[in-house]
């Protein structure tokens, strides 16, 4: 699969098509995020049928498709979206993207059945501060029986997700520590005040320093074996933080987003305004936005140069063919 990653991924790049679609099939939620703009049951959602995003993703031909919402696994046909994505062959690279409140070790075995490649699971503190986070009671204690057993089978496919907040900046460390612990890969975001109007969760100048402070450790970590942000990733976030802004954002170009009803939008921070084409979100996205609110994970890895996308596919490919894991305690 490597090999038709590296070639789609570079054809990509070459015709200007998205390397990464993220497929919002719901906005509904189980939980309600302090630093997320979703939240609770949303009626009478405009929800398009599988056969629109498994079209998206046929013309598209993308590296990766992220199902994602809201939370995803609310949709009962979210296997039939699965499905019909993998029919597509090997590529897409799928990835669901949960809070993992609905999931258990049955539905992670079907949903793997289906056509998952990877499982994003999403973890804000390393402790019980999770729940009141997600504002979901008990979601810690699932996830630190679930997340452990599915990892034990070895089949390297779960990356817990962290978005850094001011509140959680000093558990980087621990949360690291907790991935080692569960056996699964981490990866960063930051937050940003685009999606909630809530600017008191971003981290200020004290919480961008001490990040700045933790990147020679975060680096050393990575370079002796642990699957986490790339550093050079984490220094770009570093850059975000202490400017509070980051330039030259390709939403729609690198990456694009789809919202429930099948259409297409700016941007998950920008859900109105959607387009029934990637041509005509093209056609009106330089002349409606200007935008450097954000440095997400998702903007973050879809705009690195073809030199990181090989680097960091390759490092990640050693990784999961490796017949054990090869890391040095934290």
């Amino acid at each position: 699969m490597v090999l038709g990653f590296l070639l789609r991924g570079a054809l990509g790049l070459l015709k200007k098509r998205p390397l990464m679609i993220s497929l919002e099939i719901t906005h509904s939620c189980t939980g309600n995020c302090k630093h997320c703009d979703k939240g609770g049951a949303i009626d009478g959602e405009v929800r398009a049928g599988p056969e629109r995003f498994v079209r998206i993703c046929r013309e598209l031909k993308p590296v990766l498709v992220q199902v994602s919402g809201g939370e995803p696994l609310l949709r009962e046909d979210v296997y039939e979206i699965i499905r019909g994505i993998r029919a597509l062959g090997d590529l897409p690279y799928i990835v669901l993207v949960t809070n993992g409140s609905l999931l258990t070790f049955e539905g992670y075995s079907n949903l793997k059945a289906a056509g998952v490649d990877h499982f994003s699971i999403s973890l804000d503190h390393p402790d019980e501060r999770h729940d009141e986070s997600r504002n979901i009671p008990g979601l810690y204690a699932h996830l630190s029986g679930l997340v452990p057993k599915i990892t034990s089978l070895g089949n390297f496919d779960v990356t817990l997700e962290s978005v850094i907040r001011k509140d959680n900046i000093r558990d980087i460390p621990d949360l690291i520590r907790t991935a080692e612990r569960w056996g699964a890969n981490i990866n960063f975001s930051v937050y940003t005040p685009l999606r909630t109007g809530d600017a008191s969760l971003l981290p200020d100048r004290e919480g961008a320093e001490e990040f700045g402070r933790l990147l020679p450790r975060l680096s050393e970590w990575y370079r002796r074996g642990l699957t986490i942000t790339s550093p050079k990733v984490l220094r770009r976030y570093y850059k975000f933080l202490s400017e509070g802004k980051f330039p030259g954002c390709r939403a729609g170009t690198r990456f694009v987003t789809v919202n429930p009803d099948g259409r297409f939008v700016l941007c998950a921070m920008y859900p109105d305004g959607s387009f029934d084409t990637l041509e005509e979100l093209l056609r009106g996205f330089p002349k409606r936005i200007s935008c450097e609110g954000c440095y997400i994970s998702s903007r973050a890895n879809s705009e690195k140069s073809l030199c990181e996308l090989l680097t960091d596919t390759f490092r990640i490919y050693v990784y999961q063919r490796s017949s054990r894991r090869i890391r040095k305690r934290i």
